[in-house]
């Protein structure tokens, strides 16, 4: 009898499966996935799993809850915090729970074919390597996404999207991504940034392909079909990413010659702007010169500069430093060494006057005395003459 409810139940047309023979596989389900930490329950029309209470399925590792009715990812599953792998596409659902963020382990998680508008910031976990969110109705990715430092694969085709985060440039593992049938009308060149191998971006609304594309040297697939382009055009992306890249590199090349080049002339500092430019500021910029002399010119015409702002904020006409090729040597006060060595000289001056005299007075003794005196004699008989206090 058993048998023959079996074969009725999955033959085609049979209809619904038996209550007792549906119990008696939810039950055997639920004692293999104790056993072996995989739960099975793909195709079972569940809406809720409340038939597991009493079975031990906090260790399971592995769910298949595909091709049910489930509006939400049941509170169950994410309490199975050493849960690695998780499936759940064709279903109904609409919202995930906060408590998502439980599954700290989980490695690969598909919620594909739902109806999810939104992506919530618990799905966001540092520990996913793929993520699948695919066929779904989702018009943005959160910032959050940035946080998924070891994601690997991402795929978020055939949704509505028409915007990328930024965020999106961070994940430095990233190497998968997958945006078919969306509504993007630009790619960020953040995404240049990534190591890709694989790109996907068919069947969008994206006219120009950034130019900064051209540094992803990682790049091995490039999928452009369905597209408005007009940067490549056309007939370039058929040919194949070789020239989609070497056209690329060509649009650097020709902008980067076409761009005007800043001069010195144009680097102006704030003394520049408010003061003026000078005929030795024109000399300085001119092309004859050689470094060394574009550097003294610099380093005059900033003294200046200075000398200028120095006056006008005392209220003067024009000042100069001392020693200047401009400065009036009228207005220049003594050096210091002229102030010290002035009373030097008029101390040299009064000794010489001092020895002077002193010789006028042995000379006027010495004629009086006459030519037969001794010399010895003479200068004793002199009278002492006291020396003079200049």
């Amino acid at each position: 009898r058993a048998s023959r409810e079996k074969k009725m139940a999955t033959s085609k047309g049979g209809g619904p499966l038996p209550l007792h023979f549906g119990a008696k596989t939810l039950d055997k389900t639920f004692e293999e996935a104790e056993e072996m930490g995989t739960l099975l329950l793909s195709g079972r029309n569940l809406r809720n799993l409340s038939c597991s209470e009493g079975y031990d399925i906090f260790d399971v590792t592995e769910a298949d809850l595909t091709k049910n009715r489930f509006t939400e990812i049941p509170v169950e599953i994410c309490s199975c915090t050493s849960m690695e792998r998780l499936v759940c596409h064709h279903n109904v659902i609409r919202s995930i729970p906060p408590s998502f963020i439980m599954l700290i382990r989980l490695t690969y998680l598909d919620i594909s074919r739902n109806q999810l508008c939104y992506l919530p910031a618990s799905v966001c976990l540092a520990s996913l390597e793929t993520l699948i969110v695919s066929s779904n109705r989702l018009d943005t990715l959160p910032s959050d996404i940035g946080r998924m430092a070891n994601l690997i694969e991402l795929d978020a085709g055939n949704n509505d999207l028409r915007l990328l985060p930024p965020e999106l440039g961070r994940l430095s593992k990233l190497r998968c991504l997958k945006l078919r049938r969306n509504l993007l009308n630009d790619l960020p060149d953040s995404l240049s940034r990534l190591k890709l191998v694989y790109l996907d971006v068919r069947a969008n609304h994206v006219k120009m392909i950034p130019r900064a594309f051209s540094k992803m040297s990682m790049l091995t697939t490039f999928l452009l079909e369905q597209n408005p382009l007009t940067q490549p055009p056309p007939e370039i992306c058929s040919r194949g990413l070789v020239h989609v890249m070497k056209y690329l590199q060509r649009q650097i090349e020709e902008h980067s010659s076409t761009r005007p080049q800043r001069s010195n002339s144009s680097r102006r500092s704030r003394t520049e702007w408010r003061l003026g430019r000078r005929p030795r500021d024109q000399a300085r910029d001119s092309p004859i010169l050689s470094p060394q002399q574009r550097t003294s010119y610099s380093l005059s015409s900033e003294i200046e500069r200075v000398e200028e702002t120095i006056a006008h904020k005392h209220g003067l006409d024009s000042w100069r430093r001392p020693g200047s090729a401009n400065s009036d040597a009228r207005q220049q006060p003594p050096p210091p060494q002229q102030q010290e060595q002035q009373p030097e000289r008029r101390v040299s001056a009064a000794s010489l006057q001092q020895q002077q005299d002193e010789k006028g007075v042995t000379a006027t003794a010495t004629a009086s005395l006459g030519p037969q005196s001794p010399p010895h004699a003479a200068a004793a008989d002199l009278p002492k003459t006291p020396r003079s206090k200049k």
